[in-house]
This record gives structure tokens, sequence and C-alpha cells, in this order.
């Protein structure tokens, strides 16, 4: 995918609407279940795809 650094700002602030969301849902079916960093590898994971944490903790 080719972004222009201008098209940045509007494509973050639409995932992260997709995150808000997502989690909203998340907190109200799992209630005092929810696990925020499962969340957050499953979210994580449905933008970038499979492997996409272990890729990302390997090169920090």
């Amino acid at each position: 995918m080719n972004v222009k650094p201008a098209e940045l700002p509007a494509i973050l602030a639409e995932i992260m609407v997709e995150y808000d969301t997502a989690r909203s849902r998340a907190i109200q079916a799992q209630g005092s279940q929810f696990n925020e960093a499962a969340f957050h590898a499953w979210f994580t994971e449905q933008v970038q795809g499979p492997g996409a944490l272990s890729t990302t903790s390997t090169a920090l």
C-alpha cells in the first residue's frame, strides 16, 4: 500500500475509531473477563495480519 504522508492522519483516525468501537464491544461482551493485552494483540493482527506482533517485537 502506497500512502502519502498527508493521508496518514485520516488513516490513523479511522483505525482509532475502529479500535475504540471494537474495544467497547469486547468490553460489553466479556465484562470483567476483558483482557486489554489480548484485545490489543487481536486487533493488531486484524489490521496487520498474522504474525504482526511477533515481527514487531523482534524488530524492537
